[in-house]
């Protein structure tokens, strides 16, 4: 079975080619890296994978189901979750009723999503402010409890865009750990949207690199930083040489 894989997706938003023919897949439990310069065409096709946006052709399989077409709910119900860039949480609710309003994508019952909500909270150290609204918290318990809402959908696969952006160097490291904890005790695989190149090289088994819409490099972390095609188009002759 295949459990994700993109073939020849494209998108278009008028005349400007977002994404172009682009294949790429995600194994079960592994944990990918998305890089590339801004306007590369990551965050679409998050946009994408996750229903909000419809390509001009291809498919996108989940456990060998094309879910192109699909509403954003549907696909969450399958089991792919995201967090954003720009975290949002409902800022008046406590950081408990902002997961458990996740956990009920999957229960009726408003006892387990509470039981639900609180589980993921504890995994994610957020214990100790569960009834503090979310307004309050800072910005890497922000990003904490956007990953417990994703996480309270019960997803399979993750999707994670940028969230080590605007985090100090202990909140990075932590959030890595974090990121690894994820796949090794909830069995949950990761495709990681990230500029923070050490993060990416800590934590990706592979990585695939945007440029343009288009892929111009697929495999292991070591490899991926020394293609001259992707050090020309992102990295920069800085990094080759460090």
């Amino acid at each position: 079975m295949t459990f994700f894989e993109i073939k020849d997706l494209q998108k278009n938003f008028g005349g400007l080619v977002a994404l172009r023919d682009l294949n790429m897949t995600v194994k079960e439990t592994e944990i990918v890296g998305l890089i590339g310069p801004n306007g590369a065409g990551k965050t679409t096709l998050f946009n994408v994978i996750t229903g909000v946006y419809r390509p001009r052709h291809g498919e996108i399989l989940f456990k060998d189901r094309n879910i192109v077409g699909l509403r954003p709910d549907r696909i969450c119900h399958l089991g792919i979750a995201r967090t954003f860039q720009i975290v949002m949480p409902f800022h008046t609710l406590s950081v408990l009723d902002n997961t458990k309003v996740a956990a009920l994508c999957r229960t009726k019952s408003q006892q387990k999503a509470t039981q639900s909500a609180k589980e993921i909270l504890r995994f994610l150290g957020l214990e100790e402010k569960v009834h503090i609204p979310a307004a309050h918290l800072t910005l890497a318990q922000k990003k904490r409890l956007e990953m417990a809402r994703a996480l309270a959908t019960e997803p399979q696969l993750l999707l994670l865009d940028e969230t080590l952006a605007g985090l100090n160097a202990t909140e990075t490291e932590g959030m890595i750990e974090t990121v690894r904890k994820i796949r090794v005790e909830r069995g949950v695989s990761i495709l990681a949207v990230e500029h923070v190149m050490r993060a990416v090289m800590k934590i990706s088994d592979r990585v695939v690199v945007l440029d343009q819409g288009q892929k111009i490099a697929d495999g292991p972390p070591q490899e991926v930083v020394r293609d001259p095609e992707v050090i020309k188009a992102y990295l920069g002759d800085e990094y080759a040489h460090a």
